[in-house]
């Protein structure tokens, strides 16, 4: 028998100990160190010198050797006759390092400004800190050499030393003028790039200061950028000059495009039929960081045609969607109109175009809910509700079957992640939601679902939404989600199964198998109404400013949710608005203007229509075995 090895504990440590500090060793942060200048100007003769105290701050456990040099800040080149010793210096400690540094300037050297850079080296560390030399004419002496007294001069400092502006905006920053060796009279500033050129589009105010004393004199500047001037970073400075004497200050600017937003619209073509209306969906997406409220307005309507809301507010970094409602009066010419959505805050204009076909009203124009068309689905399982919303329709059914389209006519079947069977389905606030056994499915796009926590196993039949709020219904039960991702149960105040609800007129109407008919303002607080029936009620719909029921041989309509006039019946499944037409189905299809007087329509099928939708100018309805009908 072979005798097997056994790998043991002080082996395995041996080697994981080392393999943690080198572990340890590799993730800990690069030795490192920054250094400052005090002070970062100075004025020195010809022939002259003087000095500056550097500081060193090591960082993670820097020690060593720090190589320093004197060069202009432009060209990174020594300038020739001024130099600087020491040359290194060494670091032992991890406190800061005070060098004192001395500039020396040769007789050479020419008067005036000069804008330096202290390089200090050690292996691949590199840092950099400004320093402002001014260079004045040495004294002369005579007969045993005597010195004359130092020329007057000034220094220049700015706080804050950089500023962030908005193109179009300004920013203001300190300006603190010392003077020396008896300095006074007038200063004039400019502002320059590092070539010493101005920046077109940049100004600077005022353009002078006055000193009239020996003390320093605070001034305040003021920064002002064009519209025109590109984003982005500027190294400038602030110039000082009198006589013969030129100083400067560094000043970082940086410039960012103002608040805004931008505007789109889907769909972007509407069509409405006379004494009715329409819905797009508009989102309105802030740029660098915009927030507040945005008026909306129409250009280019005809009188007669009315957008709502009239406003959206913003208030975080993600876009907002907002359903808007076209209302097209009676009176309105049919024809096509290139409208703009126009949204305003401030002085921000941005619209967005809208193409608004208005037709005749009488018939639900171009044969809208007259004539039908069978499609094919790509399904075998009945499809029980169906809605519009974002350009695209979303029809669900028994097994998880999800089907979206774009136009009604080709259909695809999307992944639901479940085998439940959905019952209803609409949208809002950019988000279709789908409910059916016990199950809430909610999709920014019909094509990528997520289940939510319904909290209940009840069978849910029916959603809609309005007023900023999903409300859902079923055997018993009424939801509520203000984003269809956090639900909360209400108390209806019955035990009938709920079998549809609708929004409209600021009103939520849901009803029931028994006939009961409850209303609320606001999907919390519910009142039942007298329905005149107990009839089982299976579908509601909201438009022209009427509600109207359908159900097992009854019709039902309402101007306020709450007194109710019973119409000639006939047995419907769902019913729908759209393009001033009341629509209802069951095997057959009925319309009406006013939810009064129904025509029926050849549907072309035999199987029962469940529920019927519009969008676009385009009514779809679904039924069993994976029934669709779209018209005109």
């Amino acid at each position: 028998m072979r005798r097997k090895t056994r790998i043991g504990p002080s082996w395995l440590m041996g080697l994981l100990v080392p393999l943690a500090l080198l572990l340890a060793a590799c993730s800990s942060p690069a030795p490192n160190f920054n250094i400052s200048l005090s002070p970062t100007g100075l004025t020195v003769q010809q022939g002259s010198n003087g000095s500056t105290t550097l500081t060193l701050t090591p960082q993670n456990g820097f020690t060593g050797t720090v190589t320093l040099a004197l060069v202009d800040a432009s060209t990174g080149n020594p300038v020739p006759g001024i130099t600087l010793s020491p040359t290194s210096f060494t670091v032992s400690t991890s406190s800061p390092t005070n060098q004192t540094l001395t500039v020396n300037v040769a007789g050479s050297v020419a008067t005036g400004g000069y804008s330096l850079k202290v390089k200090a080296v050690s292996g691949s560390i590199n840092k950099e800190a400004s320093l402002s030399l001014s260079v004045t004419a040495g004294g002369g002496g005579g007969g045993g050499g005597g010195g004359g007294s130092p020329a007057p001069d000034f220094t220049l400092s700015l706080s804050p030393a950089s500023l962030t502006v908005q193109q179009g905006s300004n920013g203001s920053t300190t300006l603190t003028l010392t003077p020396q060796n008896g300095f006074t009279g007038t200063v004039s500033l400019a502002l320059v790039d590092g070539s010493g050129n101005p920046v077109s589009g940049i100004t600077l105010s005022p353009a002078s200061v006055t000193v009239s004393g020996t003390s320093p004199v605070t001034q305040n500047l003021t920064l002002a950028v064009a519209p025109s001037v590109t984003p982005g970073t500027y190294a400038l400075q602030v110039r000082g000059a009198a006589g013969s004497i030129t100083q400067q200050a560094s000043l970082s600017l940086t410039v960012t495009p103002p608040p805004s937003f931008t505007l789109s619209l889907n769909p972007t073509s509407l069509t409405v039929q006379q004494g009715a209306s329409g819905s797009t969906t508009l989102t309105l997406t802030p740029q660098n960081g915009f927030t507040g409220a945005v008026s909306l307005s129409l250009s280019g309507a005809p009188s007669g045609v009315t957008l709502s809301p009239t406003s959206v507010t913003v208030s975080g970094s993600t876009p907002v969607n907002q359903s808007l409602t076209l209302s097209v009066a009676p009176s309105v010419t049919p024809g096509t109109y290139a409208l703009q959505v126009r949204g305003a805050a401030g002085s921000i204009t941005q619209q967005a175009s809208l193409s608004l076909a208005v037709s005749a009203s009488g018939s639900g124009g171009s044969g809208a809910g007259t004539t039908w068309t069978p499609r094919t689905s790509g399904t075998g399982y009945s499809l029980r509700g169906v809605a519009y919303g974002n350009g695209l329709f979303v029809a669900v059914g028994d097994n998880g079957t999800i089907l979206t389209s774009p136009d009604g006519v080709s259909w695809t079947t999307q992944t639901s992640g479940t085998s439940n069977n959905l019952r209803g389905v609409t949208y809002g606030r950019g988000t279709f939601v789908a409910v059916g056994s016990g199950t809430i499915l909610t999709s920014p796009d019909g094509v990528n679902w997520t289940r939510q926590n319904s909290g209940t196993s009840r069978w849910l039949s029916g959603v809609a939404y309005g007023g900023g709020t999903f409300v859902a219904v079923g055997s018993g039960t009424i939801l509520t989600s203000p984003d269809g991702v956090n639900w909360t149960q209400q108390n209806s105040g019955t035990s009938d199964t709920l079998s549809s609800v609708a929004y409209g007129g600021g009103t939520f109407v849901t009803v029931s198998w028994s006939g009961a008919i409850l209303t609320s303002p606001d999907g919390v607080n519910w009142t039942r109404q007298n329905s005149g029936t107990s009839r089982w009620l299976s579908g509601v719909a909201y438009g022209g400013g009427t509600f109207v029921v359908v159900g097992s041989g009854v019709i039902l309509t309402s101007p306020d949710g709450v007194n109710w006039t019973r119409q000639t019946g006939y047995y419907l499944n769902g019913v729908t608005y759209g393009n001033g037409l009341f629509v209802a189905v069951v095997s057959t299809i009925f319309t009406s203007p006013d939810g009064v007087n129904w025509t029926q329509r050849t549907s072309g099928t035999s199987n029962p229509l469940e529920d019927v939708t519009y969008g676009n100018g385009t009514f779809v309805a679904v039924g069993w075995d994976g029934t669709i009908l779209t018209s005109p």
